[in-house]
C-alpha cells in the first residue's frame, strides 16, 4: 500500500509533535517535511490568522486542509492559497482527519456549509458587479459569445443568428473565430461540443 505524504504545520512544538504522533497511528499517512501530497496547517487561537498561516506555507503543489476556523472574509485568499478543507477544532477526530486527507488528495474540496454559502453570496457579487457590467459571464465567455454558441447549438446557421441578434454576419463568424482560437478549437461543431461538454450552454 502507497503511503499519503503528509507535512504538518503547526507553531507550537509540542502540538506539532502530538499531532504528527497522532497521525502516524494511521497505516497509510507518513509525516514528512518536503513535497508533501497534502499539507495540514493548523491555526492556533494565539497565532496568526489563518489566511496567513496558509499564505505562508502555500507552495503551489500540494493542496492545503486548514485545521482551525476560517473568516468567511478569508476564503477566497484561502483558496487561492491553495485551500482544500476545513476541518473545525471540535470535529478533528482521527477518523476525520484521515478521511479528509484521503479525499483531498483524490482531488475533493470539502468546506463547512457556511463557508460555501459565503463562496455562493461572493460569486453572485463578483458576476453582478464585475463580470456583468463588462460583458463577461463566469465562465470567461462574454455574452456575444454565449449568445452565439446557444444559437449555433440550436441549429441556426451563420446568416440566421446574425438576423435574430441583429449583427452583421462578419460578427458571428468573428466571434465563432475567436472562441476558436482562444481555446484551440477546430470549428464550429467543435466549440458547440466543447461548450455543452463545460457546462457553458
Amino acid at each position: 500500500m502507497e503511503k499519503i505524504t503528509v507535512a504538518v504545520h503547526v507553531t507550537d512544538p509540542v502540538d506539532a509533535a502530538g499531532l504528527r504522533g497522532y497521525l502516524e497511528q494511521v497505516p497509510d499517512l507518513s509525516i514528512v517535511q518536503n513535497d508533501p501530497q497534502v499539507r495540514l496547517v493548523v491555526a492556533e487561537r494565539r497565532s496568526a490568522g489563518a489566511l496567513a498561516l496558509l499564505r505562508q506555507h502555500a507552495d503551489g503543489n500540494a493542496p492545503q486542509i486548514l485545521l482551525g476556523d476560517l473568516p468567511a472574509t478569508a476564503l477566497v485568499g484561502a483558496l487561492d492559497a491553495g485551500l482544500a478543507a476545513v476541518i473545525s477544532p471540535r470535529d478533528a477526530g482521527l477518523d476525520r482527519l484521515s478521511t479528509t486527507i484521503r479525499a483531498v488528495v483524490a482531488g475533493s474540496t470539502l468546506l463547512p456549509p457556511d463557508l460555501v454559502t459565503e463562496l455562493v453570496h461572493q460569486l453572485h457579487r463578483l458576476q453582478k458587479d464585475v463580470l456583468a457590467p463588462n460583458g463577461l459571464s463566469s465562465s470567461g465567455l462574454t455574452t456575444r459569445e454565449l449568445d452565439v454558441l446557444r444559437l449555433l447549438a440550436e441549429g441556426y446557421e451563420t446568416a440566421e443568428i446574425a438576423a435574430r441578434l441583429n449583427w452583421a454576419e462578419r460578427t458571428v463568424k468573428n466571434i465563432v473565430r475567436v472562441i476558436n482560437t482562444r481555446e484551440h478549437l477546430n470549428n464550429r461543431s467543435h466549440a458547440v461540443s466543447w461548450a455543452l461538454r463545460n457546462g457553458l450552454i
